[in-house]
């Protein structure tokens, strides 16, 4: 059995409207293939690249590759998923509900980074103002975690106004 059509039956038996290539190497790792995980991850990510060339997939992109999120297009569930012209209407809509719903998980990653990252740069504050002689050494690392949060606070503004447009 061919790469791809393990990744399609894991797919259809998982009922996988998305899933990150980490999510999909665990299932079908699952399945008992003994190939080394070089060549599965090798296998895996090419036959993936091929399917969303060839409209397959879709791919939401995140900050890190590790976390992009591969979205079964109406084709794939019509061509290799069999899913019937009626259901088809309906798996449109599915795909906006993943889209929505990859836009809810980045919003609430986005969320915690954030709240982790005040939290750091109030903790700079409180030390740097308790040791004022110590600001240079560790004013680089305040600086740097202020940056962070206010590219935070652009990405989950970004967010927000995506699903507040959807919503209208």
């Amino acid at each position: 059995m061919s790469v791809k059509s393990i990744i399609i039956d894991t797919i259809k038996a998982n009922e996988l409207h998305s899933f990150t290539l980490d999510e999909l190497r665990k299932l079908y790792t699952a399945q008992g293939v003994t190939d080394t995980s070089v060549n599965i991850n090798k296998g895996l990510y090419k036959n993936i690249w091929n399917l969303k060339k060839s409209g397959m997939l879709d791919l939401v992109k995140a900050k890190d590759p590790k976390q992009n999120v591969y979205v079964i297009t109406p084709l794939m569930q019509k061509q290799y998923l069999q899913i019937s012209e009626e259901s088809h209407t309906s798996s449109m809509h599915s795909g906006t509900m993943v889209f929505l719903e990859s836009l809810n998980k980045r919003l609430n990653a986005y969320s915690s980074e954030l709240a982790t990252t005040s939290s750091e740069i109030q903790e700079y504050q409180e030390v740097l103002n308790e040791f004022p002689e110590q600001s240079a050494q560790f004013n680089r690392d305040y600086q740097s975690a202020k940056e962070r949060a206010y590219q935070l606070r652009g990405r989950l503004r970004a967010v927000e106004n995506i699903m507040n447009r959807l919503n209208r």
